[in-house]
C-alpha cells in the first residue's frame, strides 16, 4: 500500500510507499520526518502527532465503535447519504449499506464516484427490520438509510410513525451491542434541524448528530 502526506500550501505530493506485507517501520519514520519538517518541530522536541499504520487504525476504529449506534439527522439534500458512504470508505472496514430510499445501483454509482471502487461496501435494498437485522449483524459497520422507511412487523403503527421508529432504534441498538456492529442510522429532520418524530428517539442511540444551519453556513 501507500501512505501519502500532502503539505498545506504546496502543490506537490510526497508519497511514501510500502510493499505489500512489508514492515511499515521505515515508512512511518519517513512520514514522521516530513511532518516534523512541516510543523517546524526542533530536533529533540517531542512530536505533537502520531503516525498509525492501517492495522492500528482499524484496531482503534473497532475498539472505539464496536458497541455504537449513531443517528445522523438532516434535511433532504444535506448530503447525509454521501457522508455516510465516505465514513464507510474511510473506516477501512467491510460494510453494508441498507438502501431503503434509493435503488442499489444509484448508491453504488455514487460510492464508486466519490470513494472509488474498493469492493468493501455491500448494498442491499430492504426495509423490513426482521430481515435486515440478521444480515447487518454479520458486518463490523452498517449504514441504514433511513429510519423513516423501516418497518417491523412486530410493532404497531404505520411506517415512519413514532412507534415504528422507536421500535427500529431499539432493535438496532440492541443488535449493535450484542454483535459489536457499528450502525449509522440516517434520519430526516424537521425545519428545526431535529430528527423527524419524538425527541425521545435520540436517547435510544449511543450518539446523535444533527445538521444545523444559519443564514450563511451549513453544519
Amino acid at each position: 500500500g501507500q501512505q501519502a502526506v500532502e503539505l498545506e500550501g504546496e502543490r506537490r505530493l510526497r508519497v511514501v510507499s510500502v510493499a505489500e506485507g512489508a514492515s511499515t517501520e521505515k515508512a512511518t519514520r519517513d512520514i514522521s520526518l516530513l511532518l516534523r519538517e512541516r510543523r517546524r518541530i526542533s530536533p529533540g522536541d517531542d512530536d505533537d502527532f502520531r503516525v498509525l499504520d492501517m492495522k492500528e487504525i482499524s484496531a482503534a476504529l473497532t475498539e472505539t465503535t464496536k458497541v455504537m449506534t449513531m443517528l445522523l439527522a438532516g434535511r433532504p439534500g444535506y448530503g447525509k447519504s454521501t457522508f455516510a458512504l465516505q465514513v464507510a470508505a474511510a473506516s477501512g472496514l467491510k460494510a453494508i449499506y441498507i438502501a431503503g430510499e434509493e435503488a442499489a445501483e444509484h448508491v453504488r454509482a455514487r460510492y464508486d464516484r466519490v470513494c472509488g471502487q474498493d469492493g468493501r461496501l455491500d448494498i442491499w435494498e430492504r426495509i423490513d427490520l426482521e430481515a435486515i437485522c440478521p444480515v447487518i449483524g454479520g458486518y463490523p459497520l452498517a449504514v441504514v438509510d433511513s429510519l423513516q422507511v423501516l418497518y417491523a412487523g412486530t410493532v404497531h403503527g404505520n411506517t415512519g410513525g413514532p412507534l415504528q421508529m422507536r421500535g427500529a432504534l431499539i432493535a438496532l441498538t440492541r443488535l449493535a451491542h450484542a454483535r459489536q456492529t457499528t450502525i449509522l442510522i440516517l434520519s430526516h429532520a424537521n425545519q428545526k434541524g431535529q430528527p423527524a418524530g419524538s425527541l425521545f428517539h435520540q436517547h435510544l442511540v449511543d450518539a446523535h448528530v444533527f445538521s444545523l444551519d444559519d443564514a450563511r453556513h451549513h453544519y
